[in-house]
């Protein structure tokens, strides 16, 4: 009779591992909404539901910014950005690229934002045709071939990751 009683236990913890939505999946990830396709940055900010779009915590390398406005200016850059409305990487991460560009005098209406779903897909294959794996991505493109790209956090900051990237090439 007593190996009846541990059948219940094992029951439930097989229905749990077989719920991982259930199980593993803390409230904000079920209550953000998942924004797929091309957008702007002000579109986005109206549809994602983050809880700061302003980056206010980070804190620019202000040596940095002089060198990175001139190869932006020389080398004329497109970026694309693949972010996930549902991702705490892209909400922490998208913020702070946005913030870099506009203290660049970047006009942030050439960046195209495209929202993926969960499965890092969106409809217009773009993720297809750039290889993405992970959000937030940012491609970085000059005379229309990729010359780099940041994935998920830049290895030192956004600036001197992008500067790298266009000094490079």
């Amino acid at each position: 009779m007593k190996k009846y009683k541990t059948i219940p236990f094992y029951v439930i913890i097989c229905i749990i591992m077989l719920q991982p939505s259930l199980a593993f999946c803390s409230d904000t990830t079920i209550t953000k909404p998942v924004i797929v396709g091309s957008f702007t940055w002000e579109q986005w900010k109206e549809a994602a539901l983050w809880k700061d779009y302003s980056a206010s915590d980070y804190k620019i390398d202000s040596l940095s910014i002089s060198n990175l406005k001139e190869k932006i200016k020389s080398k004329n850059p497109e970026f694309i950005m693949f972010s996930g409305s549902w991702c705490g990487d892209s909400e922490s991460e998208v913020p702070k690229f946005y913030k870099l560009m506009m203290i660049c005098s970047y006009s942030i209406e050439k960046i195209i934002l495209i929202g993926l779903d969960r499965n890092k897909a969106e409809s217009g294959g773009s993720h297809i045709q750039y290889n993405i794996t992970n959000v937030p991505t940012l491609i970085v493109i000059v005379n229309g071939k990729e010359v780099g790209r940041i994935t998920e956090f830049p290895t030192k900051s956004w600036e001197e990751d992008i500067l790298k990237i266009l000094s490079d090439k």
